[in-house]
Parts: structure tokens; sequence; C-alpha cells
């Protein structure tokens, strides 16, 4: 009995058998721009094009690898306190992090964070905070908070790496760091590893 070709279209509505010796093909799409069997014309506009190659006999059709596929950061419940003395930057994170389902409290310095810290009844997951602000920075504020609650992680934000008294506050602190600027996808995909971080 001969070997059957099957050539697998985007539509499984037209998928074919063809018969054949020896080989079966499988139909892949693909964004290059490479040869193809049927002319230019063949392609409706706007289609992807469509390139076939043979498989050795026993050789399974590929799929995609969804692992190369971007995923989007995972969302979140946890409570984030939120300090920024950057208005724009503070609104734009607060944004971020609402939209993925964290509940914000934001905070625009450290004097106002312990405050809103020691009147926040619930639990506090994360402090996500600047490194240099006007009167307390991030690196005390940190460290004073974690006096109240002992299990809070901590993030700290800036963009002032090249002062050295800035990295040496963040390397005393021992704790996460994202440079600035950031987008809504960097802060919330660092938020969340620093919450899976055991």
């Amino acid at each position: 009995m001969p070997n059957v070709m099957v050539c697998v279209c985007p539509d499984a509505a037209r998928n074919v058998k063809l018969s054949q010796a020896g080989a079966k093909a499988a139909a892949v799409p693909s964004p290059a721009r490479t040869a193809s069997t049927a002319g230019p014309s063949a392609r409706p506009r706007g289609q992807p094009r469509v390139t076939r190659r043979l498989l050795a006999a026993g050789e399974p059709v590929p799929v995609p690898d969804q692992a190369l596929t971007p995923q989007a950061p995972s969302r979140g419940s946890e409570t984030v306190l939120l300090v920024e003395d950057e208005t724009a930057v503070r609104q734009f994170a607060r944004r971020a992090l609402e939209s993925s389902g964290y509940c914000v409290l934001a905070a625009a310095d450290g004097a106002e964070a312990m405050a809103t810290a020691l009147g926040h009844p619930g639990p506090i997951h994360v402090l996500v905070t600047d490194v240099v602000m006007p009167g307390m920075g991030g690196p005390e504020l940190a460290r004073r908070l974690a006096q109240q609650r002992a299990t809070l992680r901590v993030l700290f934000c800036s963009g002032y790496t090249d002062d050295a008294s800035v990295r040496e506050g963040v390397r005393e602190a021992g704790t996460a760091f994202l440079q600035k600027p950031f987008s809504p996808e960097e802060l919330i995909r660092k938020v969340r590893e620093v919450l899976a971080t055991p």
C-alpha cells in the first residue's frame, strides 16, 4: 500500500490526502518571505505566507512552541504600598498596579507612607518605593516599616543608579531593585517576582 502525504492547511476543512510514496508534507505558516509552490497571486492579500517542506517518514508534524510566546504578567490581589514623590510617576505606577488587580495604597513621601501603613488595618504585602525622596528616603522607610510588619517585601525604584549613596542604600537593604523609567509590564512582572520570592 503506498504511503500517504498529508498537506495540513490553516483551514482544517481544506485538509486533503495526497498519494505519494516515501514522504509526507506539512504546510507551516511562516512570517519570513520564502519560496512557495504557489505564486504571489494565489495568496489573498493580508493572509500569512505558507511554505511547505518534506518530512521524513515517521517524523511528527511540527507544532509552534507555546513557551516562546510572550506571556502577560500574572494578575495579583495583594496590597501594595506605593511611595513616590513625583506625582506623574506615582499616578502611572498606581494605574498599572490597579489594572493588574492589586490594591494600592499611595503616598507621596516617607512620612505619609508611615501614617498610611499605621492606619491600614489589613496586611501590606509589598512596599514599592523610590529610593531618593525628600525627608525620609526609601531604605530608611523600609527599615521602619519592617519593625511594624515583619513579612513586608520591598521593591526599590530609582533613576539615580550612578549615585553612590543610592547604590549603598539598596545594597544594605538587600532588596529587589527596578530601574527607572520602567513600563507597566516591567513593574507588574517585578512586583510579582518579589512576591513570589520565598
